[in-house]
């Protein structure tokens, strides 16, 4: 495993623990560029990253470190701060005004879309 990648892996291995997230940052339901945000944020001084993580962490579980920038559109708060909001390809995120996050249209259209996929499955045994 090249260096970049195992930093990576054992930077995730520790946010997922601490946040309860996924244990595969590659999982196809992961809302989150994590290697994204790793590169941009983290990637050369992770333990002090990581430090700073738990120490937050401690002060509010309810706080997460990950910023919008790399948020996925089928993440529940995808919003026009995230490098994946696109209005040429009609992907427009909602907008945050302080704490109160305004879904966009996409956003609407897209959380229907899951819950009637869920419905489906409940419906269709899967």
């Amino acid at each position: 495993m090249p260096d970049k990648e195992l930093g990576f892996a054992q930077w995730y291995a520790v946010m997922a623990d601490l946040f309860k997230l996924n244990p595969n940052p590659d999982a196809p339901e992961q809302a989150y560029d994590y290697r994204g945000f790793y590169e941009k944020n983290v990637r050369g001084k992770d333990m002090e990253f990581i430090r700073s993580s738990v120490k937050q962490f401690g002060k509010n579980p309810e706080v997460h470190v990950f910023t919008d920038e790399f948020k996925k559109p089928e993440h529940p708060t995808f919003s026009n701060e995230s490098v994946y909001n696109d209005s040429t390809k009609g992907i427009v995120g909602g907008r945050w005004e302080g704490e109160v996050f305004f879904p966009s249209e996409f956003n609407k259209r897209l959380a229907m879309e899951q819950q009637l996929k869920q419905l489906n499955g409940i419906i269709n045994g899967d």
